[in-house]
């Protein structure tokens, strides 16, 4: 239900919340490249805490609309998994050969 934090999260929020900055915080955004601080991490677009926050909005109100509606008429939709593929990675010809 989104309540449980891990005891990193706990830290980082109970910083937060006292207007302190988080541990650890990494030098660059992981989705546009730019400097990293809290403020850009709340507003990039392209780095994954807007999907987060719009995944855990849309788990929650589909609880709502089951709770409202039969639960056949609300379905989630599947998580899409974004990343670029490496030589060698997943879903490269080496694994395709391996699977054979």
């Amino acid at each position: 239900n989104g309540t449980v934090l891990s005891p990193l999260e706990f830290r980082d929020n109970l910083a937060l919340h006292f207007s302190y900055l988080p541990s650890n915080l990494p030098k660059l955004c992981d989705g546009c490249g730019e400097a990293f601080s809290v403020a850009h991490a709340m507003a990039c677009k392209k780095g994954g805490l807007v999907h987060q926050r719009h995944d855990g909005y849309a788990g929650e109100f589909g609880c709502f609309l089951e709770a409202g509606l039969t639960p056949s008429a609300v379905r989630n939709e599947p998580t899409i998994k974004t990343g670029c593929a490496r030589a060698g990675g997943e879903g490269s010809k080496e694994d395709d050969a391996a699977e054979l």
